[in-house]
């Protein structure tokens, strides 16, 4: 059983497009033109920890990440003639971030691995600013109550050792 501590910095980028819209409330059903996009940026340093033990051919892991970051996000939403464009508003905050890590390998040769890994995330911003971009040339700021971005991965892994 072997503890390893862990430090770096990471950069994590959403792109999203927003189309295909359909209104709910009133019912008016679907409408078209929809091309919004909101393009996200959660950058900061972090520090960790990883577990890790063998028995025989088999290895098992498991590892914790504590993460401190900026958050930057910026959007266009296309369908609002009183909004500018390309950048119709912007977010900025502070944020924290909680990465869980755990997985396991086969030694198939004594240079060789290959395992199974999955990923847990869970990050959330404190208060920031939200500014709003008219099509005037104004803008007007507000706050921004909390941005959260939850994900999970699941990877096969092979893996090549060098000493």
């Amino acid at each position: 059983m072997g503890v390893t501590f862990l430090a770096g910095y990471s950069y994590h980028e959403q792109n999203l497009r927003i189309s295909e819209g359909f209104q709910a409330i009133p019912a008016s059903g679907p409408f078209s033109g929809l091309n919004s996009t909101y393009q996200t940026e959660w950058k900061g340093p972090w520090l960790g920890f990883e577990l890790e033990g063998w028995v025989k051919k088999y290895q098992g892991f498991v590892r914790l990440e504590y993460h401190w970051a900026d958050y930057y996000a910026e959007a266009d939403w296309n369908l609002r003639d009183d909004f500018a464009h390309p950048v119709s508003f912007t977010h900025e905050a502070d944020a924290r971030g909680l990465v869980f890590g755990a997985g396991g390998n086969y030694q198939v040769h004594p240079d060789w691995l290959v395992g199974l890994n999955f990923d847990l995330q869970n990050w959330e911003t404190g208060l920031g600013l939200d500014r709003t971009y008219f099509s005037d040339g104004s803008t007007i700021d507000t706050q921004l109550n909390v941005s959260k971005w939850r994900s999970w991965a699941a990877n096969l892994a092979a893996t090549y050792r060098f000493w």
